[in-house]
């Protein structure tokens, strides 16, 4: 019985060292996947890649090196450096931890490899690759009969046919996801293909069905309390509210992201949501503070190492000095960013990259430079197959070739072919666009009639998509309809069919007042020219005033004898005005906090005269009484000969329709 003991105890005693010594070789090996999960959470790709990495070499020299942990390691350390944009690393370790998984016959970690590379590949605008692996990836957990694993593969296959246009494929395959995942009861995998939904609808510019979408994800990650998913849901909805230019709402949204964004330390989040901040301010105008987001976004991305978020603040801050005019500091800080994306492998920005490169030296005239930039831009679209953006390449490509031989002919070819690309791919939104770009190309070469076929065409779209939608988005579409349909009022007067043109513009008028008013469209009744004229007595002419905000004003009168209109350009004005009075104009909008660095100098002008025609005490912040008589003079003396101009532009030109006629009805536009 004692030797029996003895061996027992003997036994018991090297399975405790042999357990500590295994414990101890492990140690190092779940530190680092500890703390790189750690690093995950906090969105520092890099810093947890690299924690994967360390993790992976202690696997390697563990005393019970386990295969599949050492696979996990290398599959962790290949995403995260995909997420960070060093793909080189990431499809190595990604094809090391490919190998040792088919080794295992580990086919569901295989098909999660496979949709990792998947995932660069389409990054890389290697399309048809990326299809390849994430159908070889849904094809193995279909037959595990892994559904949750199924319902991932379906959303990155959506995902990526929403990166081609194919907007309603995209959208069954990740309806189709969501449907599995509602029925696992995934609440909060739910949450984010509702947000995957959402943004297809916002791509295809359809905000009302992408704003439902990301609210309705919004409240599930409320209920889940899931800070993280939050502030993406957060962030979509600012996206949307940016689009419909309600600026202060989107920026509301951004912050409050940002907030959380900055509570979990999530740095590549916070690099994002500082980027659209300073988009926001950059299309407001605010470009010393879009520069203030665009420089804190560029040192945190630069903090945590992350070159592709780099990349993208310093071509946002060469954009803001674009707009400065200081060229080569803005060409500097494009090229930096095309430095990293060209380490990077990121073709489809690079191309972007030398579109912005090919820009700069085209508003110099430097058109050789332009040229050689714009045709690289346009070589790299087409080996990547991206057709939308061959398409704006070649729009930049004979833009410069038309300012470089005045040939307005070139320029028609790239407008033809995004609009032909857009309808392959029913972007109804962005065809209503091309139809206006190529109706103005038309314009432009004095072949109005064709240009007014485009015109029609794009009003017609856009009150199609108008009548399908409510609330925010169908007034979305009202502004547009209503510039579309001041382009075709422009048409017409060009074509002397001022009564078409002036049928036009009182039916866009009628529909805005509609809209404001909440009263049905069906009840509008236009009145014909000839009966509103028949209204009017012999002594009696209406001046109707219109396109106001564009560079040439519509100009139309009506008498009992005749309809009149004409287009008068205000550019000899503004400039003559802002040249004299810019100095007073300037002083008056800082006093009235009505300062914006894309004010229209027209508006301005008009502020500034409509202030002289007050008392200049009221004018006054300080109630200062000294010189008030003098300064009443300057102002009566700056208002007159405001007022002058204002004539030679407004009254002169239908002087002859007007000067026997006592009673004169105005109905003014814009500004005015």
């Amino acid at each position: 019985m004692k030797k029996i003991k003895l061996a027992s105890s003997i036994f018991l005693l090297v399975l405790l060292i042999c357990s500590f010594a295994n414990a101890q070789g492990h140690q190092p090996v779940d530190e680092n996947w500890y703390k790189a999960q750690d690093l995950e959470k906090q969105g520092k790709y890099i810093d947890a890649a690299k924690m994967y990495e360390k993790s992976a070499e202690a696997e390697k020299t563990s005393p019970d090196q386990g295969k599949s942990n050492l696979a996990t390691d290398l599959n962790r350390a290949g995403y995260y450096y995909s997420l960070a944009g060093q793909y080189n690393k990431a499809v190595k370790y990604l094809e090391e931890a490919l190998t040792i998984f088919k080794k295992l016959g580990q086919e569901d970690k295989v098909a999660t490899c496979l949709s990792h590379f998947g995932g660069i590949y389409k990054s890389l605008g290697r399309y048809d690759s990326a299809l390849e692996y994430y159908e070889k990836a849904l094809e193995i957990d279909k037959r595990l009969g892994m559904e949750d694993k199924v319902a991932i593969r379906l959303s990155n296959i959506g995902d990526f046919y929403d990166s081609q246009g194919q907007y309603e494929t995209a959208i069954e395959y990740l309806e189709d996801a969501l449907e599995i995942n509602k029925k696992l009861g995934m609440e909060a995998v739910v949450a984010i293909r509702l947000n995957n939904i959402g943004r297809v609808f916002e791509t295809q510019g359809k905000y009302g069905r992408a704003i439902e979408y990301f609210d309705r994800a919004l409240s599930i990650d409320r209920k889940l309390e899931q800070d993280d998913k939050i502030s993406t849901d957060l962030n979509n909805i600012g996206n949307i509210y940016k689009f419909r230019k309600q600026y202060d709402t989107a920026i509301k949204y951004y912050e409050n992201a940002l907030d959380i964004y900055r509570k979990l330390e999530q740095e590549d989040k916070v690099v994002l949501q500082l980027n659209n901040i300073g988009g926001v301010c950059e299309t407001q105008g605010k470009y010393a503070k879009a520069l203030e987001y665009y420089q804190e976004a560029m040192d945190t991305a630069e903090t945590v190492k992350q070159d592709n978020n780099i990349a993208i603040s310093l071509a946002n801050i060469g954009n803001i000095f674009k707009y400065w005019d200081q060229h080569e500091v803005a060409v500097k800080y494009y090229e930096d960013a095309l430095a990293i994306d060209r380490k990077l492998g990121q073709e489809d920005k690079v191309a972007i990259l030398l579109s912005h490169i090919g820009g700069v030296y085209k508003s110099t005239r430097q058109y050789d430079d332009a040229l050689k930039y714009y045709k690289e831009a346009l070589e790299i679209n087409r080996r990547l197959g991206k057709e939308a953006d061959e398409a704006l390449g070649l729009k930049n490509l004979d833009m410069a070739y038309r300012y470089y031989w005045s040939k307005h002919d070139k320029a028609i070819k790239p407008h033809e072919l995004k609009l032909a690309t857009d309808k392959k791919f029913d972007k109804d939104a962005d065809i209503s666009g091309d139809l206006n770009n190529v109706g103005m190309i038309y314009v432009l070469q004095k072949e109005y009639k064709t240009a007014i076929e485009y015109f029609n065409e794009s009003v017609s779209l856009i009150e199609k998509l108008r009548r399908a939608t409510a609330g925010e988005e169908r007034r979305d579409y009202l502004a547009r309809q209503i510039y579309a349909s001041q382009l075709l009022a422009s048409a017409f007067i060009k074509d002397s069919n001022i009564s078409s043109a002036f049928q036009t513009i009182e039916l866009s008028r009628a529909k805005l007042m509609a809209e404001r008013f909440a009263r049905k469209e069906k009840n509008i009744r236009l009145q014909e020219i000839k009966q509103i004229r028949e209204t009017l007595g012999e002594d009696t002419a209406i001046i109707v005033y219109a396109n106001v905000n564009s560079e040439d004003i519509i100009q139309f009168t009506i008498t009992r004898e005749e309809l009149t209109g004409r287009e008068v350009s205000r550019k000899s004005f503004v400039q003559s005005s802002m040249d004299k009075f810019r100095a007073p104009i300037k002083t008056l909008l800082i006093n009235q906090n009505s300062l914006s660095e894309n004010k229209n100098d027209f508006d301005n002008i008009i502020n500034y005269y409509s202030s002289l025609l007050r008392e200049p005490s009221l004018q006054n912040e300080r109630g200062w009484r000294v010189g008030i008589e003098k300064l009443k003079e300057s102002h009566k003396a700056n208002a007159g000969e405001i007022g002058r101009r204002l004539h030679e532009l407004l009254i002169k030109p239908m002087e002859a329709q007007i000067k026997d006629k006592k009673n004169l009805i105005i109905i003014p536009d814009g500004i005015l």
